[in-house]
């Protein structure tokens, strides 16, 4: 009953090695795995934004639950996830790819940084979250009408150029670097980003997109 309400989160990798992480009660600070960011060959940052503009209270911690004993049951390495007060890191595949997840006030961000090529574990990941979402809206009733997106940054409203764009109203700055200010746009497969806030006369894209959105075959 407390793994399903991600009260404590069981990683096993093997009968003998057997450890419950308390997701909820975590204090230190994420700082570090926040400065973690994916280089030019790895996939872009993906925003889990909910629509409604916070991430429902309590959701976080049973993501990061679901999250370790996904990892433990499909890569059992024996690598134990370092967990933070609203961050997370995994290391996943054949001890090949770190796994971030990051919680904000509107949105979890997920960096997947690569040690080597993989063309379809990014996709996994998106999966995995997409389908625990689904589950925990079916099987938690305040989690219900859960509505959220996978968004990516938008790639027109922040070309850290001071020519496009207005001032954010948190910061005052133009292209404002918090990510907490981010224009973020919703990914859908074939099809092309398009930033609603004003005309550009060019078509922009966000290198390492499309390693969320390749189709897999298997795990």
């Amino acid at each position: 009953m407390m793994e399903r309400f991600g009260l404590i989160a069981k990683f096993s990798p093997s009968p003998a090695d057997v450890k419950y992480f308390v997701p909820a009660q975590l204090t230190s600070s994420p700082d570090g795995i926040c400065k973690m960011e994916p280089s030019p060959t790895d996939p872009c940052p993906l925003y889990l934004h909910f629509v409604h503009g916070f991430v429902p209270h309590g959701l976080f911690p049973l993501l990061v639950s679901r999250s370790i004993s996904w990892c433990c049951e499909t890569w059992p390495t024996g690598v134990h996830p370092k967990l933070y007060q609203n961050g997370a890191w995994f290391v996943i595949g054949k001890q090949t790819h770190d796994l971030v997840l990051v919680c904000e006030t509107r949105f979890i961000k997920i960096v997947l940084r690569q040690r080597e090529k993989s063309e379809e574990l990014a996709t996994l990941v998106r999966e995995f979250v997409e389908g625990t979402l689904q589950d925990l809206s079916q099987e938690l009733p305040y989690l219900s009408g859960l509505q959220y997106e996978f968004c990516v940054a938008c790639p027109y409203c922040h070309q850290e150029t001071e020519e496009v764009g207005q001032a954010c109203s948190n910061h005052d700055k133009i292209s404002c670097t918090h990510e907490e200010c981010f224009h973020l746009l919703e990914i859908k497969q074939d099809q092309r980003l398009i930033c609603k806030k004003k005309p550009y006369d060019k078509v922009l894209t966000v290198p390492g997109l499309e390693k969320w959105l390749k189709r897999t075959s298997q795990v």
